[in-house]
């Protein structure tokens, strides 16, 4: 096999530890697989390193073994075997073919052709191959032109693809929302379309995955406008979705990662007026975490019932909610949704504290001599409502002072 293309080695491929696993492994017999190479290719930067390998799982372990490094049988029955070197991990798999394919669980035999290899994986862009010298070698003959043009194209046929595993339409869009430049790829497009009601035999668990390595792509909102378009998990996405409104809103919160939930992007993305509608459509595609599923419930219930004071919404909501349901009321009514209003807002909610409300059931007691019961909950609950109508700024004694005048209302 040729290299199609050389490049300046990036500093990660001097790393001790890569080299060891790949001396161990042998010149020529294991190379850089996946997201690394196209890593490589483009000058990003780095994600996990994948390497692929002619020899068999169990030569993969002898070898490292007697090279002193541990490794891990993560997937040995499909080949796949990792190795931790230098307190990294390196996922090494055996180069295979398929034999029977039915989403994940396809049958396959290991082979030692690289191009056989490419055949089975999902696009051009994802079967480049890289040496520690910086050589890229592309088995298809065509995964360094896509890449480089922002071509998201199936290997092979799209459809034949496709019917190998399903999610490799979710994988299609995702692939696009990162690499993509311009439209999709029409034929993988119109495969993805016509194979969509297939998704219904995904598990939630794998669509859960990519929805949301999805929301963080460069160009997720007009990969998820192409979706709605196409009737992709329709009902899914929210009806008034604007990718335009979506790319500013991403923008932001990637950049304030310190300070603003990332779910705020799926809040938006999956937005229902009430929360019964969104628990169903969630509990028809996803699993979600408990702590995510309310985040998204508390965000509905904001953008209903928020004020124009932000230390009522924040006493109410906590900062996290009157941040993100803030900027979420913003972007879905599509008022002044750009980043120096969503700048405001963070700055506001980072600089104001939480208010304390200011008395306590005792101090009602001793002031205005009503005891434990029902009349003293609903003067605590008239203090604390006239408190947050007067935005939180009313101290002790004034509450108290306006308690003294409810306590004719609930005392006979």
């Amino acid at each position: 096999m040729q290299p199609a293309l050389t490049i300046a080695p990036p500093d990660w491929l001097k790393d001790t530890s890569l080299q060891a696993v790949m001396d161990a492994l042998g010149a020529g017999d294991a190379l850089i697989v996946g997201g690394a190479v196209r890593a490589a290719i483009l000058g990003e930067t780095l994600g996990d390193i994948d390497i692929a390998t002619l020899h068999l799982p169990n030569e993969v372990i002898n070898r490292l073994a007697a090279a002193g490094i541990k490794t891990i049988p993560t997937g040995f029955d499909h080949g796949t075997v990792t190795a931790v070197a230098g307190g990294k991990s390196y996922e090494i798999t055996t180069l295979r073919r398929d034999v029977e394919t039915y989403g994940r669980r396809a049958v396959v035999a290991f082979t030692t052709d690289w191009a056989e290899d490419a055949q089975r994986r999902d696009f051009t862009m994802n079967t480049l191959l890289m040496d520690l010298q910086g050589r890229i070698y592309d088995p298809t003959g065509h995964g360094v032109d896509d890449l480089k043009a922002g071509r998201v194209r199936f290997v092979g046929k799209p459809a034949t693809r496709i019917a190998e595993d399903i999610l490799r339409i979710l994988r299609f869009f995702r692939f696009h929302a990162r690499y993509g430049q311009g439209a999709p790829d029409a034929d993988g497009l119109a495969a993805c379309i016509a194979a969509a009601p297939l998704m219904a035999n995904l598990s939630r668990e794998r669509i859960t995955h990519e929805i949301e390595r999805l929301l963080l792509a460069p160009h997720a909102g007009a990969a998820i406008r192409v979706m709605i378009d196409g009737q992709i998990m329709p009902g899914f996405f929210q009806l008034g979705f604007d990718e335009n409104v979506y790319a500013t809103l991403q923008a932001f919160v990637l950049s304030h990662g310190d300070t603003v939930n990332k779910n705020t992007l799926f809040a938006y993305s999956v937005w229902e007026n009430n929360v019964d509608n969104l628990d169903k459509k969630i509990n028809k595609y996803l699993v979600l975490s408990n702590v995510k599923k309310l985040f998204l419930n508390s965000c509905i219930k904001y953008v209903y019932e928020h004020t124009d004071s932000i230390c009522k919404n924040i006493y109410l909501y906590g900062q996290d909610i009157a941040l993100s349901g803030g900027i979420l009321f913003n972007s879905i009514n599509k008022i002044e949704a750009d980043v120096h209003v969503f700048e405001i807002l963070a700055a506001r909610a980072r600089t104001t504290s939480v208010p304390v409300f200011p008395v306590k059931a005792q101090d009602v007691m001793d002031t205005i001599g009503v005891g434990p019961g029902v009349a003293l909950g609903m003067i605590l609950k008239k203090v604390e409502s006239w408190w947050l109508a007067n935005d939180t700024t009313p101290d002790s004694a004034a509450c108290l002072a306006y308690a003294k005048s409810l306590k004719t209302d609930f005392i006979m």
